[in-house]
C-alpha cells in the first residue's frame, strides 16, 4: 500500500494515522514510545503530535509498507520535512529531516486503541543540528 499525506491534519494524534486523526483513535487509545516512563494517553499524544507539526509543517508520510493480522496492523512509514519552528528546544534550522517510523497499532471496533511507536530519536536531532556528527 503506498499513499501520501501532507499539511495539517486536525488532530495530529497519531504517527500512523496522521491524516484520520479522531476519526479512528478511541478516546482511550494510549501510545507507547521508547523511554517513556508510562504510555502517553490521547490527550498527551496529541500535544506532541502538534508540537511536531509546528517544528515540521511540511511534514509528509509516506507509507511505505502495511501488514494486518488479527486486531493489530504494522506500518512503516518514511517521514520528510523541513525543521521550521521549535522542536524539543532546538530553535529552526531550516534543515531538511527524513525519518523512518515503525508502529503497531491495535484495532478494537474500528478504532486505534493502542499503539507502539519506533523512530531514531538521535538521527532526528542529528539532522535538525542538536545531536553530534
Amino acid at each position: 500500500m503506498y499513499s501520501r499525506v501532507r499539511g495539517r491534519p486536525l488532530v495530529a494524534a497519531t504517527i500512523v494515522v496522521a491524516a484520520l486523526g479522531a476519526l479512528l483513535l478511541d478516546p482511550g487509545m494510549i501510545s507507547h514510545f521508547p523511554g517513556a516512563a508510562e504510555p502517553n494517553d490521547l490527550a498527551t499524544q496529541s500535544g506532541m503530535g502538534g508540537a511536531f507539526w509546528r517544528a515540521f509543517p511540511d511534514l509528509a508520510h509516506t507509507i511505505d509498507f502495511m501488514v494486518a493480522e488479527g486486531d493489530r496492523v504494522s506500518t512503516r512509514l518514511t517521514l520528510k520535512g523541513t525543521h521550521t519552528g521549535e522542536f524539543m528546544g532546538v530553535l529552526a534550522t531550516g534543515n531538511s529531516l527524513t525519518l523512518t517510523a515503525n508502529g503497531i497499532s491495535r484495532i478494537v471496533d474500528g478504532k486505534i486503541t493502542e499503539q507502539w511507536v519506533e523512530f531514531d530519536s538521535m538521527s532526528l536531532m542529528m539532522e535538525i543540528g542538536a545531536g553530534p556528527s
